[in-house]
């Protein structure tokens, strides 16, 4: 037996990307959740993921209609890897495909610092 499943609980980078389903397709939505995990007692012992998300149907239209930058969020889903060309160029991205999205607490001062804080270039694409 196989299995391939991801959890992931952090808080949105930025406010979602929706795109509504229109002639027939899908709609569409997608974010950045940040996961920081913390250890010891410095400032400086922590390590942030950066996990893109990509949501569809029903599921994105809540997620564009509820999710805002700052809020925490659980994703449950399945990494998939796509390609795209950029001029003559091939490209790569990885995303979590969410099967379920769970809405966490609205922004807060905290949360929304915590996403302030960190310098979202610098972070790893892992999903």
């Amino acid at each position: 037996m196989q299995l391939q499943k991801t959890f992931v609980v952090g808080n949105l980078a930025r406010n979602p990307q929706y795109s509504p389903g229109l002639n027939g397709k899908q709609s569409r939505c997608s974010f950045r959740v940040l996961v920081t995990n913390r250890w010891g007692s410095s400032e400086d012992e922590k390590h942030t993921e950066g996990f893109n998300v990509v949501t569809f149907g029903t599921q994105a239209d809540n997620c564009g209609k509820y999710l805002e930058k700052g809020q925490e969020a659980g994703v449950e889903g399945e990494h998939r890897t796509r390609s795209y060309t950029d001029g003559n160029d091939v490209k790569y991205i990885t995303e979590l495909v969410a099967n379920r999205v769970q809405f966490g607490r609205k922004s807060q001062a905290e949360q929304t610092e915590a996403v302030e804080d960190v310098d979202e270039s610098s972070i790893p694409d892992m999903g």
